[in-house]
């Protein structure tokens, strides 16, 4: 028989160094205990708890398995506990069901008195009445009470996915305990609607005064034992030898020893209330016996009694027992604390988080501070949106525990939201140095790299955080965010959905899932994960406005609306709903209503560069360009990476000098519709309030005060220093400002007016303007403006200089406004000088009789090709050659070559393509010269400025060159698959499929506005750096390539389908029937070969051609890049040297087609043509070096890149049209000379 006395110390020493935490020493007795006490299931339940505390969940999972079957509630209990860590939750559930009957008695208790549920046994519930509740600490047990079994069994089923049971359960411990408010949040968090009021209903029961624990009225075997270590243990008279409960958690003060009488009943306590015990004791029904395993549950009232302790053990004296009303009155108010705090968090579970805030503000201030409390209220404002005010909470959170872990998981998703990330990196670092192995640590790292734009760090860090815990929802959820900004929406689902496995009301994974299937654009879908997740949490507005996104997009636009009322009702703090319901009713045209929720935006969210922008396009919509300018401003400021597009949209009001806010204009007068060629110009008009009568001078004239901003005054600053220049047109003719040359004192013109200059880094301002206007008298008595409309700006009267000042003498902001008075004078002289223009149209007529010259000259050479050596060879010899007769012929023979001259060129496809591009270049090239050949009346007099079609003829020329282009789509495919087929060495007749002419007709004529486009993209890219309004806005190049897509390239189709149609005779096609090809021939030497290769040729053919149009070279670069108002006017002469140029081109390849086949015979002769006409190309951009040389100052880079590539554009256009022409011609030279021949 084991030593009761040797095993009691043991206990004792067990449960001593449990509470001190001496862990180590506790499993270092339990293991003697369990040796001494082989059979004892208490021993080996107090050895399980020691590894239990330890976290040796694996070893008590072990120990108690054994004692399963003796049905001892600790055991059991433990085993449970372990299996819920191992993952083993069926097993863990199974055990504690099958102890049932050990916690369960209180199922045969009887009913209380007021009809509630069944009042526990103290056998079952340590912890039911109030008394009891306030006396556990010196009455506490080791074994689990049937509260704690039941919340154990709801967090196993919970673990095991039956939320149903595990609500039971949870609903069960809070009956018998209702302060177990883990099991309350527990149920709150599973969507179970719990009555808080009945849970915390104050017990109305009217007791008399009873002691600690009642004794029952059946016998029990809880005899003395380490519960009363001061007594010598007893043996029960009626049941067999056990061993005590454990209930006393400390070790006596004082040695152990033997009282002096052992059997002598306990003295009769201090306090009254236990003379009373007869008096409130009622028999009890008999009772279903089952014998206990354990004698570790409290032990009754007689073996309780005699136990005192000094206030120094941390137990209440019997002197010092409360009553039973001061009992009662700390339970009610612990109940009523319990309740608030209950109904609280019953809010923030059913997200109704402004009644739950309510509740929790009016809690006392230091129950308000704790962490539990300040946790909540971060996360309710959080949820709210709120993020400043959740901030704050956080962040005294952190002030009253700094190494809390709990729930800054969602602190950190805050600072993602508020983007800071300062912040941020010092959260992260300070929870890896508590606890690099939690779960959270990893989600506010990934938080961390997520802001730091690290996607792949980011998801590596939720994964770590999820290794560690498969179950931690949040982290699954947060890996699918990142994935989803990522574009990787298939990972994202599966993340999503794997949090809402774990958790079905995780509402966060609802609406990731919604974004996902609004980007796939399965938009049914989306809107059923939004609805879901607004069932769960109906007053978020980011949800709200989800669905009414969804709405939008399903073209419910009034359905949409309503959802964004509702959001901006629920939050009217919140700035997305009303920015959402601002930016619909702008779609839907209510510009007023539009602009009224924007502006309320704006004030709600000044920062948001979007609101600023959409707020000036309104601005901009109702023709308040001031405003609209400042908005757009704003945004510029706060977003540059929207630079682009911001200054897209403000190139048609910030530049416009109409709508400048510091310039004087006429709100009534409307802006001219631009034409296509103004709008790629970048040309915008108004008219202007300056008033001008012929003939009459007007010294000065005082136009308005302007009062500008200090805003605006800086932005006059900014464009001055970046060179802003006004440009105006009078009677269709540009003003231009004034200067003298420094070497020749010769009168020079610059296009346009600056706003002012720059001095020492201070801008001074021209507010004062003199126009000078020069005019002829023609024959008949009428006036005309003359070419220059002479502008001299300058300072009024009164102002030497007008300086603009934005700071005071202290460098402070300049405040107020700065009034500017806008001044101009009016001089009309009439020019009676016309030297300038007869000296030009003497230099030109001069260049078209030397052109003539030049090109009589070629002709001459063609003759003579003609007459002398091609008549005379087709005369001699039979009609025919053969193979075995060409022997007998000269090598030089035509006839002897027509196997060379038919043969197919190398890439026949890109030549016909390149011949087609040319066509469309030079029928937009005559026909803009033609147009402006009409226009003028066919006058060469540059004095007049009548117009039969436009007025402003430089913006016509690109309208024109537009035009020209599109309807040139039908020729070039015509003329491209003529040639393709002559081309291709088969039989010209044969015809092409259907789809293989739509392909030619799309190529040919495709390519060329797909070449030009891609470079003028390119271009436009520098334009837009430097600023200058001619850069082509993104909706402007789109239109375009519409225009190109939808108008040329089914011109082309159709040009091809009938260049397909077109027959060649017969007469003319023998050669490709009747003559093969000769194969291994004699070949020229390459010696004879490199004489007239591409650079050779490119010289000798092109000199030729560049002299004809040289002059007109001159005036036309004068006119586009000198930026001197020497405008190019002469048309007729410009038509005159255009056919002149393709005249002398055609006679070029002849020539050169002539002395490539019998000199070298090379079959590539189609190549050698092309090269000779484009030779005209190089020769024009090494004019464009020579001149950038010669005259032109530019010194910055982005100028010299604009200018090069430009002229490059225009160099191998022109060069291109005059290839085309050359094969054109060629090809038609070479059949005509064979269709000559005779066949017998």
């Amino acid at each position: 028989m084991e030593d009761v006395n040797v095993t009691q110390q043991l206990r004792s020493v067990i449960v001593h160094s449990l509470d001190t935490f001496n862990y180590r020493n506790a499993e270092f007795a339990a293991e003697h205990l369990v040796a001494l006490t082989p059979n004892n299931p208490d021993s080996l339940f107090l050895y399980a708890l020691v590894l239990y505390r330890q976290s040796k969940y694996k070893s008590a999972f072990n120990r108690t398995a054994s004692e399963l079957g003796h049905g001892h509630l600790g055991c059991a209990y433990i085993y449970a506990r372990s299996c819920l860590h191992l993952g083993k939750y069926k097993e863990g559930i199974y055990t504690l069901v099958g102890v049932s009957p050990l916690y369960n008695e209180s199922s045969e208790s009887k009913s209380s008195s007021w009809g509630q549920s069944p009042e526990p046994e103290p056998s079952t519930s340590y912890f039911s009445s109030p008394r009891q509740r306030h006396e556990y600490e010196a009455h506490r047990s080791l074994l689990p009470d049937s509260s704690a079994v039941y919340h154990l069994l709801g967090d196993l089923y919970k673990a095991e996915g039956d939320t149903t049971k595990s609500a039971l359960n949870y609903a069960t411990a809070v009956k018998l305990n209702v302060f177990d408010f883990e099991a309350f949040q527990e149920l709150a968090r599973s969507g179970t609607d719990v009555r808080v009021k009945a849970i915390y209903k104050p017990n109305q029961r009217r007791t008399s005064p009873s002691p600690v624990l009642e004794p029952k009225s059946i016998n029990t075997n809880d005899s003395a034992g380490i519960s009363n270590p001061f007594a010598t243990p007893r043996l029960a008279k009626n049941v067999d030898v056990s061993t005590p409960r454990i209930l006393s958690a400390s070790v006596p003060d004082a040695p152990l020893r033997k009282p002096q009488d052992e059997f002598k009943p306990p003295a009769p306590v201090s306090n009254a209330s236990l003379q009373q015990v007869p008096q409130i004791q009622v028999p009890q029904p008999p009772k279903k016996h089952y014998t206990k395993r354990s004698s570790l549950a409290p032990p009754s009232a007689q073996t309780r009694q005699g136990l005192k302790r000094t206030s120094s053990s941390g137990f209440i004296s019997e002197a010092r027992s409360p009553s039973q009303k001061d009992v009662e009155a700390a339970d009610l108010t612990l109940r009523k604390l319990f309740s608030t705090l209950a109904k609280a968090y019953k809010c923030f579970c059913k997200y109704d988080c402004y009644k739950a805030i309510r509740l929790l503000e009016s809690l006392p201030d230091n129950i308000k501070d704790t962490p539990w409390a300040l946790s909540k209220l971060g996360r309710l404002h959080y949820e709210i949106v709120n993020y400043k005010q959740s901030r704050r909470f956080f962040i005294r959170l952190r002030q009253s525990d700094r190494t809390r872990l709990e729930d800054m998981e969602y602190y950190s998703t805050l600072l993602w939201h508020l983007q800071k990330n300062v912040e941020l990196t010092y959260l992260a670092n300070e929870v890896h140095d508590i606890d690099a192995s939690s779960p959270i640590t990893w989600c506010v790292m990934g938080n961390l790299f997520s802001l730091t734009r690290e996607p792949d760090e980011a998801i590596r860090c939720f994964d770590k955080a999820i290794k560690i815990d498969p179950h931690f929802t949040y982290a699954h959820t947060l890996k699918g965010h990142e994935y989803y900004s990522n574009d990787n929406y298939e990972k994202a689902l599966d993340c999503f959905r794997l949090s809402l496995l774990m958790d079905p009301r995780h509402y966060n994974a609802l609406y990731g899932i919604g974004m996902v299937y609004i980007n796939l654009g399965e938009l049914s879908k989306a809107d059923f994960h939004f609805k879901k997740a607004v069932a769960i949490n109906p007053i978020n507005v980011i949800l709200i406005c989800c669905v009414g996104m969804v709405l939008e997009k399903l073209g419910k636009k009034s359905l949409a609306l309503k959802q964004y009322d509702l959001a901006s009702k629920l939050q009217p703090l919140s700035a997305l709903p009303i920015f959402k319901k601002a930016s619909l009713l702008f779609s839907l045209q209510q510009f007023d209503k539009a602009l009224e929720q924007f502006e309320l935006v704006k004030e709600l969210a000044p920062n948001e560069a979007s609101v600023h922008f959409l707020l000036a396009q309104l601005y901009n919509i109702q023709n308040d360009k001031y405003s609209a300018i400042r908005e757009f401003t704003i945004a510029l400021n706060l977003d540059p990476k929207g630079n682009y597009l911001i200054r897209e949209a403000m190139e048609m009001l910030k530049e416009s000098y109409h709508d400048l806010p510091f310039v004087c204009h006429d709100k009534t007068k409307q802006a001219k519709t631009p034409s296509l060629g103004e709008v790629l110009k970048g040309d915008r008009f108004w008219e202007s309030n300056y008033q001008l009568r012929f003939g009459e001078d007007v010294p000065c004239q005082r136009l308005c005060d302007m009062s500008a901003t200090t805003q605006a005054m800086t932005w006059a600053d900014s464009l001055i220093r970046k060179g802003y220049v006004v440009h105006w047109i009078l009677d269709g003719l540009p003003g231009a400002t004034t200067f003298e040359s420094s070497n020749s004192r010769s009168k020079y013109y610059a296009a346009g007016f600056p706003l002012g200059f720059v001095q020492n880094d201070v801008s001074y301002y021209y507010n004062h303007v003199v126009l000078v206007v020069r005019y002829h008298t023609e024959p008949d008595g009428s006036h005309s403006i003359s070419v220059i409309d002479e502008t001299c700006p300058g300072s009024s009267k009164n102002y030497k200089n007008f300086p603009i000042i934005l700071k005071d003498a202290q460098g402070k902001p300049k405040e107020g406004r700065t009034i500017i008075p806008y001044t101009y004078a009016v001089y009309w002289r009439e020019d009676i000088s016309n030297d300038n223009s007869a000296s030009s149209r003497k230099i030109h007529w001069i260049s078209l009789v030397n052109s003539l010259v030049l090109v009589c000259l070629v002709s001459l050479i063609v003759a003579i090709v003609m007459v002398r050596f091609l008549k005379s060879d087709l005369k001699t010899g039979p009609v025919i050659p053969t193979t075995d007769s060409k022997a007998d012929y000269e090598q030089n023979s035509w006839k002897a070559l027509s196997d060379v001259a038919v043969q197919s060129p190398f890439a026949p496809i890109l030549l016909s393509s390149l011949c087609a591009a040319g066509v469309q270049i030079l029928v937009a090239m005559i026909g803009v010269v033609v147009i402006f050949v009409l226009n003028s009346k066919l006058s060469l007099s540059p004095g007049t400025s009548s117009s039969i079609f436009f007025e402003n003829h430089q913006s016509t020329i690109f309208s024109c060159s537009v035009f020209f282009l599109l309807a040139s789509g039908f020729v070039s495919s015509y003329v491209g698959v003529i040639l393709h087929k002559l081309l291709k060495n088969d039989h010209p007749n044969t015809t092409f499929e259907l789809g293989t002419v739509s392909l030619l007709g799309a190529i040919f004529a495709g390519l060329l506005p797909f070449l030009v486009m891609g470079a003028y993209l390119v271009i436009n890219l520098f334009v837009w750096a430097k600023e200058s309004s001619n850069a082509l806005p993104f909706g402007t190049i789109v239109l375009l390539i519409l225009m190109f897509a939808l108008i040329q390239i089914p011109l082309g189709i159709v040009g091809a389908y009938y260049g397909n149609k077109f027959k060649f005779s017969n007469k003319s096609c023998f050669i490709n029937s009747y003559v093969p090809a000769e194969k291994g021939g004699k070949k020229s030497s390459s010696k004879r070969q490199q004489f007239l290769g591409p650079a050779v040729s490119t010289f000798a053919f092109g000199l030729i051609p560049f002299g004809i149009v040289y002059v007109d070279l001159l005036f036309i670069f004068n006119s586009v890049w000198l930026e001197k108002t020497t405008f190019y006017y002469m048309y007729g002469f410009l038509l005159l040297t255009t056919v002149l140029l393709l005249i002398v081109i055609a006679e070029s390849s002849i020539v050169a087609t002539y002395i490539t086949l019998t000199a070298f015979k090379n079959p590539n002769w189609q190549w050698l043509c092309f090269q000779v006409g484009s030779s005209i190309g190089w020769y024009i951009y090494g004019y464009t070096t020579y001149y950038f040389v010669r005259y032109l100052q530019m010194s910055d880079i982005v100028s010299v890149l604009i200018y090069f590539a430009y002229m490059a554009m225009v160099s191998a256009a022109v060069g291109v049209a005059g290839g085309a022409v050359g094969v054109v011609t060629a090809t038609v030279f070479i059949r005509k000379i064979y269709g000559a021949i005779k066949v017998d």
